[in-house]
């Protein structure tokens, strides 16, 4: 689930120019940072 919410914040940054700072009332770099020290990965 982690990864989905953050293709939605990549495809928000690809429209938008900016990923949201707040998303789902976590910031979105640390929520990125937290997800990926978890060693989730993918094809964004």
């Amino acid at each position: 689930m982690a990864l989905d919410v953050i293709k939605s914040m990549k495809d928000v940054g690809d429209k938008k120019g900016f990923i949201p700072t707040f998303f789902h009332g976590d910031h979105g770099a640390s929520t990125i940072a937290g997800a990926y020290l978890r060693g989730l990965t993918g094809s964004m």
